[in-house]
């Protein structure tokens, strides 16, 4: 009885684990895991904290667990829509919104449902309205921020082959009134796969990215909100570009970094980084093929002589940009590899490139791990959201099959612990252990899973996980 009263003043204590000199980690009390569902959302609103988990397909199902302000669990709740697909759940100025799209009379509907606390999810308004055509749906996608207190939509209008491509812009206030909307006939030919991102500069500019496969991938930029829209197409010399990233730098200047291929196969040959201005005015570039050290540390002289010279089964992850202004160009393996007659997905590892704040290289760093998984848990790398400087994590899966446990720097009830990833200012790596300790006084083992969850508490959002897959818990790191 008295070890269980300091476990649960130890749990209301919030549980302060440090990470490093600037970093704890607080824990959420036990919560049952369904694979079916995966968290979409973790939001602070009138003094609760609000962890929405939705099924994993693109029906409006959710259970949305509430918790105290020491993350103790005060209830938890099922809401269903039945007919509507999910778009996007986001804190909209200190209120958490969802938004789905609902097929009502051969129209597609752009539906806002605020959530209340005592009510749960309410039908606020229908904010758009758009007619399908000949079976094809409109498509809603909302941008990536909110900026200046306004919310801004693409509306993709339904596919018509051998058509131009059609978008509508929408732009709402801070009532969700309708501000303005734009009507656009893009010079391209609208394609069944393509992918449209909506991104808002410091500033308020409205750009759509624009990606789509047609023998080679292409990328586009538009700026929206005018009669008159800008288009500008990304390309190098003499290779195709095959991934992009992309942020805006202190200047509101559009910073887009990548991998390009070979001209004989999909691969990652070489990255590049260019500059934008607000008039998207291209202002700097340049392009590198990736250096020998990388290439070595992932393919051996066999495979490039058999094969060709660039990286294969690598996805970008994360483009930063630290206090200084240098860039940070990261992208990770992901494969499948055979043992035993037994299917593993397979992590080589990752490679992290720096470019200076000017745009030019600087360093390119491989990092191996070659882990292997049964299913794709833990596996990958994730950033903090709260951390500019170039930091990773990884899990140490490795850990986890240990005759004797996972080694006590890595934490108590740690399954298979953390590993945090620097770089010196020469590109070395530096890798060493955090120490989580979670907190269960049945000794049960957990891990993180390593993709942060969306929030508007300012820290990054993870989800611990035991070893069978049956409990789970908010993990918070500050």
């Amino acid at each position: 009885m008295y070890a269980r009263y300091l476990y649960i003043l130890f749990f209301i204590l919030s549980i302060n684990v440090s990470l490093s000199q600037s970093l704890t980690v607080k824990f959420g009390e036990k919560i049952n895991y369904n694979p079916e569902y995966s968290a979409v959302g973790f939001f602070e609103q009138s003094g609760e904290k609000l962890l929405f988990q939705k099924k994993t397909n693109k029906n409006c199902d959710f259970i949305i667990h509430v918790f105290n302000s020491y993350l103790k669990t005060e209830s938890k709740r099922e809401f269903s829509l039945e007919g509507h697909v999910y778009i996007d759940i986001i804190d909209f100025l200190g209120q958490v919104v969802l938004f789905t799209s609902y097929t009502n009379n051969k129209h597609e509907e752009l539906r806002a449902y605020l959530y209340d606390n005592s009510k749960g999810f309410q039908l606020t308004k229908i904010l758009h309205k758009e007619a399908n055509k000949q079976g094809y749906k409109a498509n809603y996608i909302l941008a990536n921020q909110v900026v200046n207190q306004e919310l801004h939509v693409l509306v993709e209008l339904p596919f018509q082959p051998s058509t131009k491509e059609e978008v509508r812009y929408l732009k709402f206030n801070n009532q969700l009134q309708l501000l303005d909307e734009h009507y656009n006939k893009l010079d391209l030919i609208c394609k069944p796969k393509k992918e449209n991102d909506l991104i808002i500069s410091n500033s308020g500019e409205v750009l759509l990215m624009k990606k789509y496969w047609d023998k080679i991938n292409n990328f586009y930029i538009y700026k929206l909100g005018e009669s008159v829209i800008k288009e500008v197409e990304l390309k190098l010399k003499s290779r195709n570009i095959a991934a992009i990233d992309y942020l805006f730098n202190k200047k509101n200047e559009l910073v887009i970094s990548g991998f390009f291929s070979s001209p004989q196969k999909y691969n990652f040959e070489g990255y590049f980084l260019q500059k934008f201005d607000e008039e998207l005015n291209l202002i700097h570039k340049n392009q590198y093929f990736i250096n020998q050290k990388i290439i070595n540390a992932f393919r051996t002289s066999k495979q490039i002589k058999e094969g060709d010279y660039g990286l294969t089964h690598f996805y970008i992850t994360s483009f930063k940009q630290d206090t200084s202004g240098n860039h940070f160009l990261m992208a990770e393996h992901y494969g499948k590899k055979t043992v035993k007659e037994e299917r593993y997905i397979n992590r080589k590892g990752f490679i992290c490139i720096k470019f200076n704040k000017n745009g030019n290289y600087v360093w390119g760093c491989p990092f191996k791990t070659d882990q292997l998984e049964s299913k794709n848990m833990f596996g990958s790398t994730f950033c903090l959201n709260q951390t500019v400087e170039p930091i990773f994590f990884y899990n140490a899966l490795e850990n986890i099959n240990l005759r004797k446990g996972v080694p006590v720097e890595y934490g108590v009830n740690n399954f298979c612990g953390v590993n945090q990833i620097s770089f010196s200012a020469a590109g070395i790596p530096i890798n060493k252990p955090l120490r989580v300790d979670f907190p269960d006084s049945n000794q049960e083992k957990f891990a993180l899973k390593p993709k942060p969850i969306k929030t508007n508490i300012g820290h990054t959002v993870l989800i611990g996980l035991d070893a069978i897959a049956e409990n789970s818990m908010v993990v918070i790191i500050e």
